[in-house]
């Protein structure tokens, strides 16, 4: 599990920066706060991750679901 230390928006995304490297395995979903989401494919930004999301995730655990 990761925790969100920074995030940012772009339109109906989130981009949440992690505290932890991201290890390179097929996941399905990411789990925060009890809500499941999507993975929206983003390239070129380490330890981040993006959702579909308007909400505020800061401080929230990241766990992956394979």
């Amino acid at each position: 599990m990761c925790t969100v230390i920074a995030e940012f928006r772009i339109n109906n995304y989130a981009v949440l920066r992690l505290d932890k490297d991201i290890l390179f395995r097929k996941y399905s979903k990411y789990l925060i706060d009890g809500v499941e989401f999507h993975i929206v494919p983003i390239y070129d930004l380490t330890r981040c991750i993006a959702i579909e999301s308007d909400k505020s995730f800061l401080n929230k655990e990241v766990k992956f679901i394979e």
